[in-house]
């Protein structure tokens, strides 16, 4: 198929010939199942969101560079991280202050905006259960975070790759890793299903770069820092983290601690685990 992922069918006999017929207008009809991954997708005829759940499961490596991050986009795509054996995301800053101070980041970036965007959500299980799953990839060293503090990043990208075997994707554009760069504002983003255009490693340095080895140069700088620890303490503590009580898991404690003498129940019940 030109301009896309190759939907492999075998024709063995007029029976299966038939079958395979029968299948492809199946999904044709469904249009929640997509045939063919544009190259152009822009969130409105082709959602981002889409895309990703479509190819995620022919991949095991992930990379993606975002100008922002919030939990939302995490949950949107929470099933098929799960999935992945590397995961690294390098998060920046856009330039969204005034002209004057255009080359300074905010030396409380990401900390402050992250906390404000947290603290903004409804406690949702659908929330603390991503969360939970973050938290698990990074401490079983499938999940890296980092933060690039050297310059702006306004740079989005999104590279899965299967590097045994050559294989790759690289989407480029303007979504950030985020609800709103997914599903819901008006983006623009080119993917490039060539694997030799995506996996091109420049020798000498001097050319230019393919997606994978952009991002690696970034990542592997001295201008990328290690977010690991403050990213699982920021979301952990949060509103929607689980490292705190729910209302009933408050009411319950709290009762426990003001009658648990009366009741006799002592330490036999350990309400901080």
């Amino acid at each position: 198929v030109t301009n896309c992922h190759e939907l492999k069918l075998k024709k063995n006999s007029k029976e299966d010939g038939t079958k395979i017929k029968k299948f492809v207008n199946i999904l044709i009809l469904n249009k929640s199942v997509m045939i063919r991954v544009s190259k152009v997708i822009d969130n409105d005829k082709i959602k981002l969101i889409n895309v990703l759940e479509n190819i995620c499961g022919d991949y095991q490596e992930l990379a993606i560079a975002t100008g922002y991050w919030d939990l939302l986009g995490s949950c949107l795509l929470i099933e098929k991280l799960k999935n992945f054996s590397k995961i690294r995301i390098l998060i920046g800053k856009e330039p969204l202050l005034s002209r004057y101070n255009i080359k300074n980041v905010e030396k409380d970036f990401p900390e402050k905006d992250f906390f404000k965007d947290l603290e903004e959500y409804i406690p949702d299980e659908k929330l603390k259960n991503t969360v939970i799953v973050l938290k698990d990839l990074i401490k079983k060293g499938i999940l890296e975070i980092k933060i690039y503090r050297k310059d702006f990043l306004h740079a989005k990208c999104y590279i899965l790759s299967n590097e045994k075997k050559d294989e790759a994707v690289g989407i480029i554009g303007s979504s950030n890793f985020t609800k709103q760069g997914l599903l819901g504002n008006l983006e623009l983003n080119s993917l490039e299903d060539d694997s030799r255009v995506v996996l091109f490693s420049p020798k000498p340095h001097s050319m230019e770069s393919g997606h994978l080895s952009w991002f690696n140069n970034l990542w592997n700088s001295d201008g990328a820092e290690d977010w690991n620890g403050k990213f699982t303490e920021i979301i952990g503590e949060s509103s929607v983290g689980d490292m705190l009580f729910s209302p009933y898991e408050t009411y319950i404690k709290t009762l426990y601690e003001i009658y648990k003498d009366d009741v006799g129940i002592g330490n036999k019940i350990d309400l901080n685990n």
